[in-house]
């Protein structure tokens, strides 16, 4: 196997690595906003708690929008990666398995947190 053909395959894995780590991102964010009518119903929320059900993914999203290429500068754009998708899993199971609303936000805000991290390595991944 020549150089040229080991380093496309090596884009190629970066590639597809980061399309399901942005598809996992937005998957975690828009699945809450489909589901508030069940979440209305299971725990009997107000129209502003549900609001905060989405909210609680956006902001930390929002808010370390600019530090993440700082952090990934420092740590590496594969283990930024790798730590987004894990933190946006583990967010997404403590939501899974909230019994009160105040828990679902609580893991919302870290599948916010971790979704942050896979786009943001993705997108510099792909330039390299």
């Amino acid at each position: 196997m020549t150089q040229t053909a080991a380093r496309k395959q090596g884009y190629t894995a970066t590639v597809v690595a980061g399309c399901f780590a942005v598809l996992l991102a937005q998957v975690a964010y828009s699945l809450p906003g489909a589901l508030n009518g069940t979440f209305q119903q299971e725990f009997q929320t107000t129209g502003a708690e549900l609001t905060w059900i989405t909210a609680a993914f956006a902001i930390p999203m929002v808010v370390f929008e600019l530090t993440t290429g700082v952090i990934g500068d420092l740590f590496g754009r594969k283990r930024l990666l790798q730590a987004g998708a894990l933190l946006t899993v583990a967010g997404s199971l403590v939501s899974c398995v909230a019994g009160t609303v105040q828990i679902l936000w609580i893991g919302q805000a870290v599948s916010g947190r971790g979704s942050r991290f896979p786009e943001a390595g993705a997108s510099t991944c792909s330039y390299r």
